[in-house]
């Protein structure tokens, strides 16, 4: 009986969580998800790459997560997708501090 609790508890938090997503990208506008979705779905493992990659506050490996559960993305292709966004985005930040660091010291 208490699986069968958690069973349901875990997929009204993930219809509820679902319906929250649904609901931030109503407000971005229907226009932003699809051509964001049409992009994805041509260039999936490079947009998700370069998503993760650019590093401003919004974009990182949680947003790829979000990014590619949403759309569906298998695992064994997000998961190498977002660590390479990850790595590219800590060396982008690494030369931007050493070299700011440099040139001011």
């Amino acid at each position: 009986m208490k699986k069968l609790y958690l069973d349901v508890k875990a997929k009204i938090y993930r219809a509820t969580a679902i319906t929250f997503i649904v609901q931030l990208f109503g407000a971005l506008g229907a226009g932003f998800f699809f051509v964001i979705q049409n992009l994805f779905q041509k260039y999936h493992i490079l947009g998700l790459v370069l998503l993760v990659a650019i590093p401003l506050p919004g974009t990182g490996a949680w947003t790829g997560a979000l990014v590619a559960a949403i759309l569906n993305m298998r695992l064994r292709r997000a998961l190498p997708a977002i660590a390479l966004g990850v790595v590219i985005a800590a060396v982008v930040v690494s030369f931007l501090t050493y070299g700011a660091a440099a040139l001011l010291g």
